[in-house]
């Protein structure tokens, strides 16, 4: 037969369990979703919409089968995908309506683009000036003054072979800009050049 000091301690840790269970439920049961006509109408259009693309079949089945009540498990389960992203729809859903599955957020770390001009200025100030307090250009020196990164630099420097700190001559990829006049200037003055439309690099 329990002890009376036994049951006074066991009740109240019982009491706590209990709650405890109880809360870990509600927060595992996932936010409802209810659609009218016209949001199904047209989930149901994109979920068996052959030529769109796949993430946005994706979203919708995911809208759809959370409008019939499976829960995001239960969801990732029959997509084959993660309960967390089963979660980020059903919720983006609900805050944002259908426009909201239509967006993707911005991923960190995400490269932008350097523009034919940026890079061009890169390379002709490499080859043609010289910062105001050093013998040559480092790549922290040059990225304040053209306004990108250090590892953007790098990369263009690593193209055209240029190694402000080591060489004396110009690499013969970047000897056709000896004598030329600075990017951004009235157009033909750059005109032979071949650089590239584009290139990706990190910030």
């Amino acid at each position: 037969m329990a002890s009376p000091f036994a049951t006074h301690l066991t009740l109240p840790f019982r009491i706590m369990c209990t709650a405890s269970r109880l809360w870990n439920v509600r927060q595992a049961v996932a936010r409802p979703v209810v659609l009218s006509a016209e949001q199904r109408d047209t989930l149901e259009s994109r979920a068996r919409a052959r030529s769109a693309a796949a993430r946005s079949v994706e979203r919708a089945r995911i809208v759809l089968l959370a409008a019939a009540g499976m829960q995001d498990k239960q969801i990732a389960a029959k997509l084959r995908i993660m309960p967390e992203k089963a979660a980020r729809w059903r919720n983006r859903f609900l805050d944002g309506g259908l426009a909201a599955l239509n967006k993707d957020v911005p991923r960190p770390g995400r490269t932008p683009t350097i523009t034919p001009t940026k890079f061009q200025e890169v390379i002709w100030k490499t080859t043609q000036e010289k910062p105001s307090n050093a013998t040559h250009w480092s790549t922290r020196s040059m990225a304040k003054a053209a306004g990108l990164s250090e590892k953007s630099v790098r990369r263009i420097w690593h193209q055209h072979g240029l190694q402000p700190h080591l060489a004396r001559t110009v690499p013969a990829g970047a000897a056709r800009w000896i004598g030329r006049t600075p990017p951004g200037e009235p157009p033909g003055r750059l005109s032979g050049t071949r650089a590239p439309s584009s290139i990706a690099a990190a910030c």
